[in-house]
């Protein structure tokens, strides 16, 4: 007997979750056609805004642009940030951000048990004005926003149709043409769809730098998530190769995330040693020590130019546009599903493009050479 539950126990998940989905977009429809929710009045004085933006460290470094934006064109607005422990620390260094609450999701109790937490018992008595939703569509995201008290809630609501968009009071479906834009602009259109005012022209991603003294070191940070990110271990031992023979006075300083790291024995090569940073303050740290950074698409990508740390990243997933790092300190170097095709020498080739820039013209239209996408 116990035998048969395991067996079909997934299919009866799988069944259990479709009812579920469509008996909420019945009762979406039929909620809407009946009711039909009136148009809660925007509020005329915007003191503060909540902005939530959960997930991880790229995603959080995503929002500092828009935080920036509206500090300059409404310096008088308050603005807080409601974060998950691990991309809370972004903000920390930010500009123009009053408040950061950090809610963990992962709790014995369960996502619903985030509602009891003291951290939203806070926010509930700052009485935000707006309260802003940024990310993809999840079924937890308008309810964490609900939980955050009376202000004016705005999101991304289901494709198609869900009882919890009723949640918000103004919502934005996922439209095709916003998946091909940049995050920050993805992100932007919801911002304005509440009304908040935002430059014609959103300013670079900066974040205030650590007062650590820049050594001649070259960072490697190689460890990604995804599979198809993952360069070869051969070419990094080829690409450390080329660096010693282009930039001998300076040294390879490995990067990595995981004590079981497969590039761990990197750090054997000539002049090149290896750290493991405890969290995104020391990576931070870690990075402003160096010169230039060769990683992995993921956090670092965006965390190092962010930092005006000129960098390349790697990629073998299909971010594009998409997710490259918004400032003209970063370049992007794809390969979809075949991350070996992008070559050493097309790296290289990029590191002396910029080093030979920066080192005839002193100004910031040095880089555009380095950097075509803004």
């Amino acid at each position: 007997m116990l035998r048969l539950l395991n067996k079909y126990s997934s299919l009866f998940k799988w069944v259990g979750h479709n009812l579920y989905l469509a008996f909420s977009r019945i009762l979406y429809f039929l909620t809407s056609f009946i009711f039909q929710k009136k148009n809660i009045k925007y509020p005329k004085n915007i003191k503060k805004i909540l902005i939530i933006r959960r997930n991880h460290m790229g995603d959080a470094l995503n929002v500092l642009p828009l935080i920036e934006g509206i500090k300059s064109v409404a310096p008088h607005i308050e603005i807080h940030v409601l974060a998950n422990p691990y991309n809370a620390q972004v903000f920390y260094y930010g500009t123009g951000i009053e408040g950061v609450h950090v809610i963990d999701e992962k709790n014995k109790c369960g996502k619903l048990g985030v509602f009891f937490h003291p951290t939203l018992k806070k926010i509930r008595r700052l009485n935000f004005d707006v309260i802003v939703a940024l990310g993809g569509y999840t079924s937890f995201l308008p309810l964490l926003a609900w939980a955050c008290g009376k202000g004016f809630k705005v999101g991304v609501r289901s494709e198609k149709g869900h009882i919890l968009d009723f949640l918000y009071d103004r919502g934005v479906r996922n439209q095709e043409e916003a998946k091909l834009c940049h995050q920050v602009e993805s992100s932007s259109a919801i911002v304005r769809i509440a009304n908040i005012a935002l430059p014609s022209k959103l300013p670079e991603l900066k974040i205030k730098r650590p007062p650590i003294l820049e050594e001649k070191l070259i960072a490697l940070c190689p460890d990604v998530s995804r599979t198809y990110s993952q360069y070869p271990f051969n070419m990094y031992l080829e690409l450390i190769k080329a660096i010693q023979r282009e930039f001998s006075d300076y040294n390879i300083l490995l990067i990595l995330h995981d004590k079981k790291s497969v590039y761990k024995d990197l750090s054997q090569a000539k002049k090149c040693s290896v750290v493991w940073p405890s969290d995104v303050h020391d990576l931070m740290k870690t990075l402003c020590r160096c010169s230039f950074v060769i990683t992995a698409e993921g956090g670092t990508s965006h965390l190092a130019p962010a930092l005006n740390i000129p960098t390349i990243a790697i990629s073998g997933v299909r971010v594009a546009y998409t997710w490259s790092p918004w400032s003209r300190h970063g370049v992007l170097l794809e390969k979809t599903y075949d991350i070996s095709q992008v070559s050493t020498e097309e790296i290289m080739q990029q590191m002396q493009t910029y080093t030979k820039a920066s080192k005839w013209l002193k100004t910031k239209h040095a880089y555009q050479a380095f950097s075509n996408y803004l």
